[in-house]
Order: structure tokens, then sequence, then C-alpha cells
């Protein structure tokens, strides 16, 4: 009698339209950090409105096929991550009430928006990521890639498809296709963190692959001299030797301070940004030394303190920053040779008390912690839940920290790589 092969069960396929939704959204992750435009806002505006519609398309195709096909819904696997989609919708929810409160409604409306479009983007992602493989961490950096090799170019004045005036001074021509080099720098963070941890699972040609990608995000964020960004990235690389095996956490530390000694002992643009920041606080000009963020945060604080509860409304920081700003002058003087309005505050920790109240920043550390937590215990041998181990808590932890001296969540080049990987680590490990 002959034997008959054994039939191996073939793998489940993936409904057309999810595919195709799916695809959509990688296509939306890497446009966003690449789209330009003309007019007088080139660079923040179309990722802005390009990220709005992508969250609000992809999320209502979502509720659409669930509600066609209930027993096969997108939707549907979001019921497994209850407390991601209870924060969500409770921002949304805080947002609409702050902005009810707000000393200035159409300003806020527009950011509660924002909001909104943010929350369908993170749960289309959530929900589209959870069947995907690990190749799926690597979508964005395909555009962190042009963008980080873009500014090299610019750096080192190779090349340069933007044209400034004559007396600009070379960083502030570091602009990749984000808008400046504080934007480019906070960007590159979780792409290069990314990079840097899928060179850690995987092994053979992939692990060199990844190593060599992230060597080219490093260039490029080096190339901004951003200080803020490369402080966050030290803090998350830190983090990260401690989830790392011991072989592992031992070579990164080596890699680490040879970059380290480079950076102090031969002429770059990090050591003379360094260099003059020292040389600013050494003389008190606090003010210079923080880019003058400081004006901006002693504002902020006087908001907090006069609306604790609601804030004076999401998106209105800019609205009230000249009355503010010269409360700011009795304490102060020096801030009156400083002329100048912020739209934003600088550092996103004040923002959220600022323009929302202590409720909305209760709700970004909580999600801070939610995306952070996933990092303890053992992963086992599933690539996805060894990335989401490894990226959760450096990557909680780096936007942490460039938060305190940037404005993450108001860009939407780094709000949508930021809520792409933490759709992504809440789909693939389950909190413990």
């Amino acid at each position: 009698m002959k034997r008959t092969a054994a039939k191996v069960p073939a793998s489940p396929r993936v409904p057309a339209i999810e595919s195709l939704l799916w695809w959509s959204l990688a296509a939306a992750v890497t446009a966003i950090p690449l789209i330009i435009t003309t007019g007088e806002d080139v660079y923040r505006l179309p990722k802005l409105l390009l990220l709005q519609a992508a969250g609000i398309v992809i999320f209502a195709a979502c509720a659409i096929q669930t509600l066609l096909l209930p027993g096969r819904g997108i939707l549907k696997r979001l019921a497994h991550h209850r407390i991601p989609v209870a924060l969500t919708v409770a921002a949304v929810l805080w947002t609409a009430i702050a902005t009810a409160a707000s000393t200035q409604k159409t300003l806020s409306l527009a950011t509660l928006t924002w909001t909104a479009s943010c929350a369908a983007f993170f749960l289309a992602a959530l929900a589209l990521g959870e069947g995907r493989g690990v190749f799926a961490a690597a979508i964005p950096l395909i555009a962190a890639a042009i963008n980080a090799i873009m500014a090299v170019l610019q750096r080192l004045q190779i090349w340069n498809p933007f044209r400034f005036q004559e007396h600009m001074p070379l960083r502030a021509r570091i602009t990749a296709l984000l808008g400046n080099p504080n934007d480019v720098g906070g960007y590159l963070l979780l792409p290069l963190l990314a990079a840097l941890v899928l060179a850690v699972v995987h092994r053979g040609r992939a692990r060199l692959i990844y190593a060599v990608a992230a060597a080219v995000l490093a260039a490029g964020l080096l190339a901004t001299a951003t200080l803020t960004a490369l402080i966050a990235f030290a803090a998350a690389v830190g983090v990260l030797l401690f989830c790392t095996s011991r072989r592992m956490a031992v070579a990164t530390a080596l890699a680490a301070a040879a970059v380290l000694v480079i950076l102090l002992l031969f002429e770059n643009p990090v050591r003379a940004r360094l260099a003059a920041v020292a040389q600013q606080v050494r003389t008190g000009n606090l003010q210079e030394a923080s880019s003058l963020r400081l004006q901006s945060f002693t504002a902020a604080w006087l908001m907090i303190r006069d609306h604790p509860i609601t804030g004076v409304g999401p998106g209105c920081f800019g609205y009230w920053y000249l009355p503010y700003s010269v409360l700011t002058y009795g304490d102060h003087p020096e801030f009156i040779r400083f002329a100048g309005n912020f739209r934003d505050v600088h550092n996103d920790h004040l923002q959220f008390l600022a323009t929302a109240g202590l409720p909305a920043y209760a709700l970004f550390l909580a999600a801070l912690w939610q995306m952070a937590r996933r990092g303890w215990g053992r992963a086992g041998d599933d690539a996805r839940a060894r990335f989401a181990r490894l990226f959760a808590l450096p990557g909680a932890t780096g936007i942490a920290v460039l938060a305190l001296g940037h404005f993450p969540f108001e860009l939407a080049s780094t709000a949508a790589v930021f809520l792409y990987f933490a759709a992504l680590v809440c789909a693939w490990r389950p909190a413990p």
C-alpha cells in the first residue's frame, strides 16, 4: 500500500480588502514624511492633511468592512486591546470637553479634528497590524532613510534642492523634506531605534541590512545636530541596553562609546553645538542656551496656573503666548529683548498641561506607560513579540525625553511614526 504524504495546512488567506487597507496604511506612513507642496507652509501642512485624511478614510473603511462582514470584521480585533482603545477614546472625549471650555473654540475645533484623526489612525494601525509579520516594523525606515540621506547631503553641502538666503546659517539649511533640523532630528528618533531593534531581533544578512539602515539614520540625526533628539536617543539606547542580552548590550555599549569619543575629540556639528551651549550656560545666558524656549516654558506655566483643569484650550497656546509672555517680564526682564512669537511651547509635557489641563497630561502619561510596560518579561521566539518587547520601553523613554524640548505630537511626521510603532507594540505584545 502506498503512503500518501501528509498535507501541510495552508496559511489562512488574508482578505483582499484587508490587504488593500493595510498597504494603504503603509503607503500613508511612507508618504507623510516625504510629501511637500508649494505655498506658505511647504512642509508641515501637507503632512498634517495627509495624516488626517489617511486616519479618517482607513478607519472608516475598516468600520464599513466590519459592518458588512460582522463575523470577520477588522475592528473586532480591537476588543482584545481594551486599555489602548479606552485611552484613545478618552483622549478624544477629553479634547472635546476642553474644546467646549476653550477660550477660543474655533482654534480648539481644529485641534479636536487633529486628535480624532490621530485616534482613528492609531486604531486602524492597531487592528490592521495584528496580523502582519515583523517586516511591518521596517516600513517607516524607507522614508526615514530618504530624509536622513538628504540631511547628510545638505550638511556636507553636496546637494540641496531648496534655495535659502545667503546669510542663513548652514544648520538652518538642514531641512530634508521636513522643514528644519529640529523637526528632522525628532522625526528620525523612532525609526533609528526601530532599525537597531530589528538588527538585534534578526540574524545573518537581515541583521547586516538593518545595521546599515541604522548607520544611515544615525548619520542623518548627527547631521541635524539637534541636541534634544540626541539626548532622547541616548536615553532610549541606554534603556535598550538593559532590555537586550548581555552580549548585545556590551557590543552596543562599545559602539556608543566609540561614537561618543568621536563626537568629543573631532570637529563635527554636534561638538560645536555642545560647546556653544556650554559657553552660554557658563555665562548665565540660559535663554540662549535653551534656544529661547525658557520664555515659552514660563508663559506656559502661567497658563497652567490660571487654567489647571481644562487649560486655555486645545491649540490655543500660540493665541495666548504674547499676552502671557508680557507677564513674565517682571520676574525675567531679560525676556524683553526677545520679541518672537511661539505657536507651540516646544515642550509637549507643558503643552498638554497648558492647553488641555491635568486630565490631558494624565492621559499622555498613561499612554506612555501602557507602551512601556509591554517591555517587561520575556517574549519567546516570536520575532514580532521580541521586537515589541525590546522597542516598547526604549521607545516610550525616547518620546518622553524628546517631548521635554520639542513638540512631536504637533507634527504629523513624528506623530505618524509614533502612532504606528505604538500600535504595532500593542498589537504584537499584550500587556503583562
